[in-house]
């Protein structure tokens, strides 16, 4: 199970949760971020243990979760909870994560709970006509790895890193820059970011873009440092050229602003 849980910024813009009350949002931080909660968004808890964990009242705690189902929102079953959309903004692309989602799935008792999540995302957990014969935990079904919301995932290595090697490239388009640039809040200008790749053929110098992901954080990295992405020059400076003119756009500088 994930030490930690990613929460979006845009979660706080949700219709849903600007609807709810304190109370209501507490609770379903709760559910999402809690120790009880799997990585398929499924947790087994009483309503007085979320009562106690919460500080929030038993009732309260039975009238919250109501709402949150007839919302859509959860999926109950006794003590059993099931987080709807908590796999499309917590899961990534990993091959070997979405595998170990189908071993969870596989584990679970609930059959009410099972058709739901089945049904919810029927391109990671096939029906048993898909594969042609029943799935079961230890031999899943192989299928191609559907996608989900950019910028999530437990661990930023499996969110960026193995699921999309054997990927062949697709030039993002600047809705999911943006997406991706406002959930890591860099600041960075999506359409500025796709015209420069984009007039360059998608290439980093000499080499096809493997990974967008990282040609942002890239961008991140030298908007932090002050620089921003530029041509490299067409010769190298002479060192003592280069510190000269350092020196005379610091004399400049002091000039206009006045000595200390």
């Amino acid at each position: 199970m994930a030490e930690y849980r990613t929460l979006r910024m845009t979660f706080w813009n949700d219709p849903y949760v600007e609807e709810l009350g304190p109370e209501g949002r507490l609770f379903y931080l709760y559910l999402i971020t809690c120790p009880h909660t799997s990585n398929l968004g499924l947790l087994e808890v009483s309503t007085r243990r979320m009562a106690y964990e919460t500080g929030l009242g038993e009732d309260e705690v039975r009238r919250l979760l109501s709402e949150a189902e007839a919302a859509g929102k959860v999926v109950t079953d006794g003590m059993r909870i099931w987080i709807v959309n908590f796999i499309r903004h917590q899961a990534s692309t990993s091959p070997r994560l979405v595998q170990s989602l189908r071993v969870l799935l596989g584990r679970v008792s609930s059959a009410r709970i099972r058709a739901a999540v089945e049904a919810a995302y029927p391109g990671i957990f096939p029906s048993a006509g898909a594969c042609g014969e029943a799935v079961s935990a230890a031999e899943p079904c192989v299928q191609a790895v559907p996608a989900m919301a950019e910028g999530v995932g437990n661990r930023e290595g499996e969110e960026e890193g193995e699921g999309r090697k054997r990927a062949r490239f697709r030039p993002p388009t600047q809705e999911e820059v943006q997406a991706y640039c406002d959930a890591r809040g860099n600041g960075i200008e999506a359409g500025a970011f796709v015209d420069f790749y984009a007039s360059k053929g998608w290439k980093v110098g000499t080499s096809p873009m493997k990974d967008w992901r990282a040609a942002v954080r890239t961008w991140e990295a030298k908007r932090r440092g002050g620089a921003a992405p530029r041509r490299a020059p067409a010769r190298e400076e002479n060192n003592g050229e280069v510190v000269r003119r350092a020196v005379e756009r610091m004399a400049a500088t002091s000039a206009e602003e006045g000595a200390w």
